[in-house]
Parts: structure tokens; C-alpha cells; sequence
């Protein structure tokens, strides 16, 4: 695809759940540029006060051991003044306890936090559902599209965080 925009960035947030996370721009003047987050962890209902920012893996769970995982991305190493036309987050799946297929939600939720201390109790908030798509398989990649989300951030404070949960 052909854009007449100069300045394009195409953003893509690469993660993984139980996995490292990534995140990758590209933009039409062969701009790319790679990018992990600064702070990821998951936190637990069950024992609220407990952090896993140490943990290699990210982590969803939807019962009595309610899990949510926490990326947090700074975009303040795309260029002023690019347009960013798409945004997707990318989350390499290893385990789902789930059959045939679990829907997996992306929210927006605030930058106020980090992965060494980032608990239940003190999580930030659960903002609007950005998107959600079911995934049912592992080994492999899943893709939800965060654009518009991405956009407000990239103008805002070019502090992107997100919360993945079930």
C-alpha cells in the first residue's frame, strides 16, 4: 500500500503474553525503530498485594485467581510530527486455559505505575475497552488494533499503557 504522506508512522506494539514485549514503528520514509516497554507485570485478586514485575511472563486469567497483565510504551522516540496511522499490539500466546477460545480485552488505563511495584491494590484504574478479538490457539501471534488509541497518546504525553485482561 501507497500512502502520499510523508511523514507516516505505522506503530506496531509487539508483545507477548508469557513472553517479552516488544513494540515496532515504521513509517514510509523507511523509519523503523524497536521498542520494549519500560514497565510490564501482571497482578492477581487473589493475593493483592503481591507484584511480579520480575516475571518473564505476562499473565490473563479470568476466575477465582483473576489476572491482569500491565504494558506500559514511551513513544517519545517516534519523531514530532508524524502521523501515525496504525497502531496494533501483538501478543504471542504460550498457554490458554480455555476451549475452545477465550476472549482477551485491551483497556486503557493510566501511566501512573511500575513494574517493580505494581500490585492489585494499587493498579491503576481499568479505562475503556480499546478492542478485543477470541484467541484459542498457542504458538503464535495475536493482533488487536489500538489506533485511535495510540494516536491520543502519541499526541498526548507520549506515555502509552494498556491493560490485558479477559
Amino acid at each position: 500500500m501507497k500512502l502520499n504522506v510523508s511523514s507516516v508512522v505505522a506503530m506496531f506494539l509487539i508483545a507477548m503474553l508469557l513472553c517479552s514485549p516488544l513494540l515496532v514503528f515504521q513509517a514510509k520514509s523507511s523509519y523503523m525503530s524497536k521498542l520494549y516497554p519500560i514497565s510490564d507485570s501482571w497482578v492477581e485478586a487473589e493475593f493483592p498485594n503481591d507484584t511480579h514485575g520480575s516475571d518473564n511472563n505476562l499473565r490473563v486469567k479470568s476466575d477465582s485467581r483473576t489476572r491482569r497483565s500491565y504494558l506500559k510504551f514511551d513513544l517519545n522516540s517516534i519523531p514530532n510530527g508524524k502521523t501515525i496511522t496504525s497502531v496494533k499490539l501483538y501478543l504471542y500466546c504460550t498457554y490458554v486455559d480455555a476451549n475452545p477460545s477465550v476472549e482477551i480485552y485491551v483497556h486503557e488505563t493510566g501511566d501512573d505505575w511500575n513494574e517493580a511495584s505494581i500490585t492489585w491494590n494499587n493498579a491503576p484504574t481499568v479505562g475503556a475497552s480499546i478492542t478485543s478479538i477470541s484467541v484459542g490457539g498457542t504458538g503464535r501471534y495475536y493482533c488487536w488494533d489500538i489506533t485511535l488509541y495510540g494516536q491520543t497518546q502519541y499526541l498526548g504525553d507520549k506515555i502509552l499503557s494498556v491493560v490485558v485482561k479477559l
